[in-house]
């Protein structure tokens, strides 16, 4: 069912709460999970100085560049180790690492889910509630909503906090594959 699991970190560790799912999913499933990490371009663009708009902090391109690629690398490396802890898992798994502005990480996302025939999308949540969301959104929710694929949802310290019962992620998830595959979903309702 789940041939092509799509897990997306952000380098916390709420993030990697979802991995023990996957997990579980790709063993039972033999399925082939693909790590992403969606950089954020604005980390690298000038910052606001505190104090009148005009007043910008300049940043030479050498600099802006040097810390890219650094960022970069450190960037790789973490999924390279998160693959590593996979594959010693038995698992297959590769990584790819994407940037984009902040207001296109969730299209991004979306994007390479649908190019690339992903069977399912797994994502953690830190449960900023309602509010925070009113103002800035949530990656998660946008994901949720645009998704070409169901998309498994764990919220903050989940896997902690539940002790992890092996058979409960995959009975959730062919749940999420039942209702993916239903009339009320293709009607746009999920």
């Amino acid at each position: 069912m789940f041939k092509k699991i799509l897990v997306c970190l952000d380098g916390s560790k709420i993030a990697e709460e979802t991995l023990p799912f996957v997990i579980d999913e790709a063993r039972y499933r033999g399925s082939q999970v693909v790590l992403m990490r969606v950089s954020e371009l604005s980390r690298f663009l000038p910052v606001w100085a505190s104090g009148p708009p005009q007043q910008v902090l300049f940043m030479p391109p050498t600099l802006l560049k040097d810390d890219l690629t650094k960022e970069t690398a450190l960037e790789r490396a973490y999924l390279e180790r998160v693959s590593a802890r996979l594959r010693n898992e038995g698992i297959e798994a590769t990584s790819v690492l994407l940037t984009a502005l902040p207001s296109d990480v969730a299209e991004t996302i979306v994007g390479y889910a649908a190019d690339n025939d992903i069977d399912l999308i797994a994502m953690a949540t830190r449960g900023g509630g309602w509010w925070k969301r009113l103002f800035w959104g949530s990656i998660t929710a946008a994901v949720v909503k645009r998704s070409p694929a169901p998309v498994l949802v764990v919220r903050g310290d989940t896997a902690a906090g539940f002790g992890l019962n092996r058979d409960c992620p995959r009975d959730y998830l062919e749940a999420a594959g039942q209702v993916a595959g239903s009339r009320w979903s293709q009607a746009g309702g999920g």
